[in-house]
């Protein structure tokens, strides 16, 4: 399988934790840091493209749009291989 790329929405919390969004898939991650933020929403995008049928990325700026004051959103590529299914 090919590698994908979906917009994923980064939000940081009170205290400085970074949570993270896939509006197209639903599926959400977290970290300490942004860096690490970023580290485990690949992981999360790539474990998240063996197991489910997933629909096409939407375009970014119908993503932006639906952001709140803060957020940024960021383009993360994964390789569903990457962690392949049991």
């Amino acid at each position: 399988m090919e590698a994908r790329t979906y917009p994923a929405v980064f939000r940081e919390e009170y205290g400085g934790m970074w949570f993270v969004i896939f509006p197209d898939l639903g599926c959400v991650t977290c970290g300490d840091t942004k860096d690490e933020a970023e580290a485990k929403a690949k992981e999360t995008l790539s474990f998240w493209l063996n197991y489910e049928d997933n629909p096409d990325p939407s375009p970014m700026a119908d993503i932006v749009a639906k952001t709140e004051l803060g957020d940024e959103v960021i383009l993360i590529e994964a390789h569903p291989s990457e962690y392949p299914a049991s």
